[in-house]
């Protein structure tokens, strides 16, 4: 269709929200009282006459006179050196500020004096005219559509509730000579030659040796239900495309020697590795369906998907046997075949089904080698566009997981989609190196990988637990994969990136007192500076460098999805790795992303514009109270049309319904539930979910997947899970605790006697401490009184997939945790107490002042009025607020009444 170019900023003013910088609270670490509310009293006690009653030690008081010796004597007969240690403390406290208020008095003085040099020098005017760019442009006519109508239907009537179809506004270079094909086998067939048979394509590391890693108690360690190892492993070795194109081919004849037909669905189940990707293209080849599973779904999911889709092979790694091996011992599967992917360990297959053949991947290589070179051969499958390549199953969230059909032309359409956006990685495809790790049963992997894969992009696999020099897998004197490989690229999900930076956070904190804040603040400085278009090299050459060392030292892009990414961690991230963060949107539903950012795009909190070939459309959601006509951004619920927009559920007609329809056009769109605001230059910021989105007994709206976000800030959290009753006023949460914060939480209050984890969850002065810093992460985050969760409790356990708390793909199971933990969701609600210390008797306030270890410098940004987005704008974003259209910065206190 034709389109004009109309653009989104011709009826959009801009008056986008500009970036955090978070203040802290300080708290003193001897009492649980903020340190202007102990002196107040304590100023009060000594007028008044009264004795001052100072915290308990030992099941004991202090107790002393208002006389300042009688006090001096008390505390030097007893207990000395422990209030002697907690009046270091607060020395320590003092000086560690006076240091940085030094230290931010220089560096802003020298960035005031030095900025109009760096200003012509660096020139950060075109930066920010090419990140405000226009993006996207109206689809012109605008073909407006029923959203009930399921089918194509030339009658269907205007439906007012629906924006007009936005498209990506760009001028595209002469697609690559693969990804303008039509099919994934005609792809595969000609790759070769049009990159290059000779140049590497996939590296791995071979295991040369393995033990099992055994706790302090003697016991063998376990992740996902698996026993963890420790591995020694070889240096990468590469297979070229000449060799990955044979090996796919000689498998896919030796699968058609063993009655492999294109009607046949043959699931993988393997974690990933350089023979998953391989055995998907030899699938391909023969005409069947894949069908993916995570290989971390649990004894159910797997079940469910080989039941479902009626498998006639699976391909599992050997990890996986355990778990298949009470699968096939149930009824009703149409297993025949069963293909393990050996390697270092011999499997044991005593417990398979005798009726069911087994075969080793190496030898069905051998195999089908044999008869290429012999010249005994089938010929490969030739798909039509239409044909059934894959069935991709979800991670389960809202439960049973559902199988999404992808067809060849989906597919192909999803990789021309991130053509338009990484063409300048796959032009310098000879300098660039992607690093594998996250699951390729999950779409963002696959589609990512298969894109590299087919633009000549080198691809290294790796495992999470060898991927970094922490990781769990890692024998002694080893070498991790991503020291090693050297990536130039990779992909990351928010929860990883999440820990990654609580990890290091509690490596500077326990070097010297100073090293958490001046990272802090130097990771604040350069994101706010490279946010105006400049470039802070001196930062980067002194810091920067030194983190990017830990990831192999040559990272330039980073692609994250699969999750909302908080804007602070994603402005923290790319400034200390020094590198281009594309934050994307998409879905299993949509073929990968559909909408990411651009590497010029200097926002935080965005996830960008539609990519090439995608179409856009608000609609609006009244129970939210949002709507695509809202002034000044429309806000509505994401609906995403396009190639890539998938087929359907597999035999789930009734659930395709309703997440599917198709117009008149013949465009196939996807209803998403996720919540978009559009800014004026065409970029969208996902601001709320329909499906975490909860009504309060007061009428009040609340969204819990924005709450959980802001909350996750904090040192002590792990993961958390944020509920509301459906006759409640208030929210409650349940928090699984970072394991090392939470010890040096216990050290602090000195408790180490408290042995587990139990006795440690149940303390009500451990639950205390970490309620405070909730309520700091709530208010840094701009959470409203309604959203902030009125009682917690920590809970001792672990939430992994193992124990089916999360997803495959780390995502929370709402239901799971409703049924796993309804007596203490119960108990929540009807406790009397609800922490009237900490929120009933304190009110935070915010200041125009700006905190010693801040910036402490008001930014000079202008034209930046509130948007006024009641309760939904600050959801994965921005925490600045706006006065008289200037940025005002927020320093935290915490008072008395």
């Amino acid at each position: 269709m034709d389109t004009e170019n109309v653009y989104v900023s011709e009826l959009i003013p801009d008056t986008r929200e500009k970036p955090i910088e978070k203040k802290s609270a300080t708290i003193d670490n001897g009492t649980n009282k903020p340190l202007l509310r102990r002196r107040r009293e304590t100023e009060a006690s000594r007028s008044s006459g009264e004795k001052i009653t100072l915290p308990k030690i030992d099941g004991e008081n202090i107790n002393c006179s208002t006389n300042t010796n009688n006090i001096a004597d008390n505390i030097a007969k007893s207990h000395t050196p422990l209030q002697l240690g907690q009046c270091l403390k607060m020395a320590g406290s003092i000086l560690v500020k006076t240091f940085m208020g030094l230290f931010v008095t220089i560096v802003e003085m020298y960035t005031l004096v030095t900025l109009p040099v760096y200003f012509l020098i660096q020139k950060p005017w075109i930066r920010r005219r090419k990140s405000e760019r226009n993006r996207v442009k109206i689809q012109n006519p605008p073909l407006i559509v029923n959203q009930n109508a399921m089918m194509i239907d030339g009658d269907q009537e205007e439906d007012k509730s629906m924006s007009a179809i936005f498209v990506r506004d760009v001028v595209i270079k002469q697609l690559h000579e693969i990804i303008h094909l039509d099919t994934v086998t005609e792809m595969l067939d000609k790759l070769p030659q049009f990159v290059g048979g000779k140049k590497n394509a996939l590296g791995y590391r071979q295991i040369l040796s393995e033990e099992i890693s055994l706790d302090q108690q003697g016991n063998a360690r376990r992740i996902d239900g698996r026993q963890l190892k420790r591995y020694r492993l070889s240096e990468y070795k590469w297979l070229t495309y000449d060799q990955v194109d044979f090996l796919s081919r000689s498998v896919a004849q030796a699968m058609f020697s063993k009655g492999i037909a294109s009607s046949d669905k043959v699931l993988i189940i393997s974690e990933t590795r350089v023979e998953w990707m391989i055995c998907a293209h030899a699938i391909i080849r023969t005409g069947a369906t894949i069908v993916t599973l995570f290989s971390n779904l649990g004894l159910d999911g797997i079940c469910h998907g080989i039941m479902e889709t009626q498998a006639s092979t699976v391909i599992a790694s050997i990890d996986c046997l355990p778990l298949l091996e009470k699968v096939l011992e149930r009824e009703g599967h149409s297993v025949k075949r069963l293909i393990y992917i050996d390697g270092y360990n011999k499997p044991n297959l005593d417990r398979i089904d005798p009726s069911i053949e087994t075969y080793s991947l190496s030898n069905l290589e051998e195999e089908g080698k044999r008869a290429v070179q012999d010249g005994i051969v089938r010929p490969l499958f030739k798909a039509d566009p239409e044909h059934l390549m894959l069935i991709m199953y979800t991670s389960g969230t809202t439960g049973i997981p559902k199988g999404v059909m992808f067809t060849h032309r989906q597919f192909v359409s999803s990789l021309q989609a991130l053509f338009v956006l990484v063409q300048d990685i796959i032009d310098e495809a000879p300098i660039h190196r992607y690093i594998s790790y996250l699951p390729m049963a999950h779409v963002l992997e696959l589609t990512v990988e298969s894109f590299f894969f087919f633009g000549g992009v080198e691809i290294g696999y790796a495992s999470p637990f060898t991927l970094t020099d922490s990781a769990p897998g890692l024998a002694s004197d080893q070498k991790c994969d991503i020291k090693l490989l050297k990536p130039t690229v990779i992909t990351a999900v928010p929860l990883v990136l999440d820990r990654i930076l609580k990890e290091v956070n509690e490596k500077l904190r326990a070097r010297t007192p100073i090293s958490q804040p001046i990272f802090k603040y130097l990771m604040e400085y350069k994101s706010r500076w490279t946010r105006r278009g400049y470039k802070c090299n001196i930062v980067r050459r002194l810091l920067c460098s030194k983190v990017q060392e830990q990831l192999g030292g040559n990272l330039s892009y980073m692609v994250v999805g699969g999750a909302p990414l908080d804007s602070q961690v994603q402005a923290t991230i790319k400034s200390a790795l020094d590198l281009t963060l594309i934050h994307g949107y998409g879905a299993t539903e949509t073929t990968g992303a559909v909408m990411a950012m651009d590497f010029d795009d200097l926002e935080y909190g965005g996830v960008g514009a539609p990519l090439g070939g995608v179409k856009l459309r608000l609609k609006d959601w009244h129970e939210g109270n949002y709507s695509c006509k809202d002034i000044p951004h429309p806000r509505g619920e994401i609906i995403i049309g396009g190639g890539s927009i998938v087929k359907g559920y597999y035999k789930l007609p009734e659930q395709s319904e309703e997440a599917f329809y198709t117009d008149r056009d013949g465009t196939r769109w996807f209803r998403t539930g996720d919540i978009g605001l559009m800014y004026p230059n065409g970029t969208i910021k996902i601001i709320d979910r329909r499906k975490d989105l909860i009504k309060l007994q007061n009428g009040e709206y609340i969204s819990l997947g924005k709450v959980e976000s802001a909350l996750k800030t904090s040192q002590y959290v792990d993961n958390i899970c944020v509920y509301g009753g459906p006759f409640s006023n208030h929210l409650v949460a349940l928090i699984s605790p970072n394991k090392k914060s939470l010890n040096q939480l216990v050290a602090k209050l000195g408790k180490q006697y408290m042995q587990t984890m139990n006795d440690i969850c149940d303390d009500n002065e451990v639950e205390q401490e970490i309620y405070e810093e909730i309520i700091i992460a709530a208010k840094t985050a701009g959470l409203g009184k309604k959203e902030i969760p009125l009682r917690i409790k920590v809970v001792p356990d672990e939430w992994t997939p193992d124990n089916g708390i999360l997803t495959a793909a780390l995502k929370l199971k709402r239901k799971t945790i409703e049924i796993n933990y309804h007596k203490l969701i119960e108990q929540l609600y009807s406790e009397d107490h609800d922490y009237n210390g900490i929120i009933n008797k304190r009110i935070i306030k915010n200041h125009k002042k700006i905190a010693i270890n801040d910036s402490m410098v008001k930014s000079s940004d202008t034209n930046n009025n509130n948007i006024g987005m009641n309760r939904t704008n600050q959801f994965n974003g921005l925490s600045d607020r706006t006065v008289n259209g200037n940025v005002e910065h927020t320093n935290i206190e915490i008072h008395s009444v």
